[in-house]
């Protein structure tokens, strides 16, 4: 996935990437202010009806309010559960009403979705029946009465949750990075990324092939060649025993690029066992 490379060069270009965002995103990729912005199609879930449906809606009535407002505006067909499911999860209403303080944690939004759909769906059916009253008469069922939904508040989620919970809908981290509090180490320490490491590999090889040409032992040239230095987070560690009843280890080590694969052999993870878990972030030498 080349994705993540994209987002990473642009930034160190000094062009900002940001999150899909109900109010700024369009169907696809776009520039807003000088900014990238993710498009709602690229969401794991969405669709493509579904983000033309978001886009169409606020190109012709304006900006979303809120959540609810946004509920009693989209087709609730086009734009079904599971869209509205992922764009809590990507974060596409963490500023829809921030100015009026209606913003609220994805948490809360997840714990309350399906009841506050239902309740746009009553506003609606009021709305399309004519049936409510809108001068606030002492019908408590009318139109005026149903406006107002009340949220069942739930604490927000850990940063490095709801990180997860994004690239889990998106393929990649865009809002934050989980090494992002590990950029002074890298670029003073890291000289290899998962996008460079195969080229990497490749060089050392050709010098090692060269040198043999040239008269020099293989055993002589076991520890030539540049010592490397790689930092990410371990993911997807598992375990298992050999024929002969050892332990070794898999994983993948993910950094800003992408992710490589990693293979422990027996002697290694005895060694290292008990200080890497899944989800740690961590330097590699070699």
């Amino acid at each position: 996935d080349t994705l993540p490379v994209y987002i990473e060069e642009a930034r160190s270009m000094g062009v900002s990437v940001d999150p899909p965002d109900v109010n700024r995103s369009d169907v696809i990729f776009d520039v807003v202010d000088g900014r990238i912005v993710f498009g709602l199609k690229g969401i794991k879930g969405m669709g493509e009806a579904a983000a033309q449906e978001v886009v169409r809606e606020r190109t012709e009535n304006g900006p979303y309010k809120s959540f609810m407002d946004f509920l009693t505006r989209v087709d609730l067909h086009t734009v079904n559960k599971r869209a509205i499911e992922v764009l809590i999860k990507t974060g596409a209403f963490d500023h829809t009403g921030e100015e009026e303080g209606l913003n609220m944690n994805r948490p809360t939004l997840l714990e309350n979705m399906e009841a506050a759909m239902e309740h746009a769906d009553r506003i609606n059916a009021e709305k399309n029946s004519a049936q409510g009253s809108l001068f606030g008469d002492d019908d408590d069922t009318g139109f005026a009465q149903m406006t107002e939904f009340k949220f069942n508040p739930v604490g927000d989620l850990p940063r490095m949750e709801l990180l997860n919970m994004e690239k889990d809908c998106i393929g990649c981290f865009v809002s934050g990075h989980p090494l992002d509090d590990y950029k002074l180490a890298i670029e003073r320490a890291v000289n290899c990324r998962a996008s460079t490491i195969a080229k990497i590999a490749q060089e050392e090889k050709t010098d090692k092939e060269r040198a043999i040409a040239a008269g020099a032992r293989p055993w002589d040239l076991r520890n030539s060649g540049k010592l490397y230095t790689i930092l990410g987070m371990v993911t997807g560690l598992r375990t298992i025993v050999t024929k002969k009843g050892t332990p070794m280890a898999f994983a993948k080590l993910s950094d800003y690029d992408g992710f490589i694969d990693m293979t422990f052999f027996s002697d290694k993870w005895e060694q290292l066992k008990n200080q890497i878990v899944d989800g740690g972030i961590y330097a590699f030498r070699g």
